[in-house]
């Protein structure tokens, strides 16, 4: 795991007989800011009635949205995308009289340099990705984001604390084009998709540029005094990061 990424216990595996709320965990106590998109698993072993989750997310710790919901009433195991998750992370779960889950739910949570909201105003016309859910989406922009921060670390000491609308622009062109092109099964010579495929492959001759020190990019880097670098970050020109396939209905970000 890098230092832009941090894994996540947000219910260990355990009995719930009520209704309740997990203990919030801070995103940012490393001082490593960006942190946006939760890939988790949930693994139910056991359960009678149904099972009610919602991930929620606050800037301050006090007061709380709900980034996603979902119901579940049979075991087995999901994986869940949730964002634009701020500065805490929480999960709550409710159960009806007499009933019992027995639950797990951790995972990741990792840097993204592109917001939902950025996708659409950026990257494409909203028409475009209608049939793509936001799961997908946030799964797109965290791999398109892992993708330029491989040749972001080239030029500067990672963790990124921050960056400016070209960094984000690009990322959103590149995660456009592979929604519609994995996820909407549109060929990339079809229509606008061509153009998009085109405003992809200039964002990604930026971000070789950047890396070659032929153009400069708006971006916050860590002090490296105060940070060990990873050996294995942005050494093969930042490739994607696979998961598996996004689950749909845990797909309500927040604008």
């Amino acid at each position: 795991m890098t230092a832009d990424a941090i894994a996540v216990i947000l219910h260990a595996s355990a009995e719930e007989t009520a209704s309740g709320t997990g203990t919030a965990i801070d995103l940012q106590s490393d001082d490593v800011t960006l942190r946006r998109a939760a890939r988790l698993d949930l693994n139910i072993s056991a359960i009678t009635g149904t099972l009610g989750l919602s991930l929620q997310t606050s800037r301050d710790g006090l007061s709380w949205l709900n980034a996603s919901d979902g119901s579940y009433a049979a075991v087995g195991a999901s994986e869940l995308w949730v964002g634009e998750c701020m500065r805490y992370l929480r999960v709550s779960w409710t159960l009806g009289v007499g009933q019992s889950a027995t639950f797990e739910l951790t995972g990741e949570v990792r840097q993204t340099f592109c917001t939902l909201v950025q996708l659409v105003a950026i990257g494409a016309a909203e028409d475009i990705l209608l049939s793509v859910t936001d799961g997908e989406r946030l799964r797109h922009i965290e791999s398109a984001s892992s993708y330029a921060r491989g040749y972001l670390a080239k030029v500067g000491q990672t963790p990124i604390l921050g960056v400016g609308s070209d960094v984000a622009a690009a990322v959103a062109k590149i995660a456009v084009e592979e929604c519609v092109t994995s996820d909407a099964g549109i060929h990339p010579t079809e229509g606008v998709t061509e153009l998009l495929v085109a405003a992809a492959d200039r964002a990604r001759q930026w971000l070789r540029d950047v890396a070659a020190g032929k153009a400069v990019a708006d971006v916050t880097y860590s002090d490296p005094a105060d940070v060990v670098p990873d050996p294995n970050e942005g050494t093969s020109g930042g490739s994607g990061v696979v998961y598996g396939d996004a689950v749909r209905g845990w797909s309500d970000a927040m604008p």
